[in-house]
C-alpha cells in the first residue's frame, strides 16, 4: 500500500511538469491517466520479476539497491519500447526521469523504514511442532543456521507415547 502511495506521489510530481494539452474536448487529463496508469503497472511489474514482492526477501540495503535499481532499468526500457511504439502516449523526457528519480527514492526509503521499524518475527510463519522428540531436537538445531529466517516456532506439543 505504500508503494501504491509512493507511485501517485511520483507521477503526480512528474505529471506536474508536463504542460496541459488543449484538445477539442477539453484538457488531455485521459492521457495523463493512461501515461500514469501504464508508468505504475510497468514498474510495479518489474519489481516483482525483481523479485521484491517474494516473502523471502532479506533486508540487505545493498540488495535493496541493486534489485530496486535493475527493476527500474528494466522498467525504464519496457516504457521506452512502449513510448516508441506509441509516441502519442510519451509524458516526456522530463515528466518520466522525474516520476522515475522520485519513485526510486521513496520505494528505497519506505523499505528501508519499515525494516528498521517492523518486528521480524512477525513477518515470519509461526509454527508449532507436534511432537517433542529426536525429531523435535532435530528441527530446533536446524534453528542455529540461516535455514529459518522465513518462521519462527512457538513451541512443541508432546505426543502420547512418544519417546524423549
Amino acid at each position: 500500500m505504500t508503494e501504491v502511495l509512493v507511485f501517485g506521489i511520483a507521477i503526480s510530481i512528474g505529471m506536474s511538469t508536463m504542460p496541459l494539452v488543449k484538445t477539442d474536448v477539453g484538457y488531455a487529463h485521459i492521457s495523463s491517466v493512461l501515461q500514469a496508469l501504464l508508468f505504475f503497472l510497468v514498474m510495479i511489474s518489474s519489481m516483482t520479476a525483481m523479485g521484491l514482492y517474494q516473502r523471502r526477501y532479506q533486508d540487505d540495503l545493498r540488495d535493496l539497491f541493486f534489485r530496486v535499481g535493475l527493476s527500474f532499468a528494466a522498467g525504464m526500457l519496457v516504457l521506452g519500447a512502449l513510448f516508441y511504439a506509441v509516441p502519442s502516449i510519451f509524458p516526456g523526457g522530463k515528466a518520466l526521469g522525474t516520476a522515475a528519480v522520485i519513485a526510486f527514492v521513496g520505494i528505497v526509503v519506505a523499505r528501508t523504514s519499515f525494516a528498521q521499524v517492523a518486528d521480524k518475527n512477525l513477518l515470519r510463519r509461526r509454527i508449532l511442532i507436534l511432537g517433542a522428540g529426536e525429531s523435535a531436537l532435530t528441527i530446533e538445531k536446524m534453528r542455529r543456521r540461516s535455514d529459518n529466517q522465513g518462521f519462527v516456532i512457538v513451541g512443541y506439543v508432546p505426543v502420547p507415547g512418544e519417546h524423549n
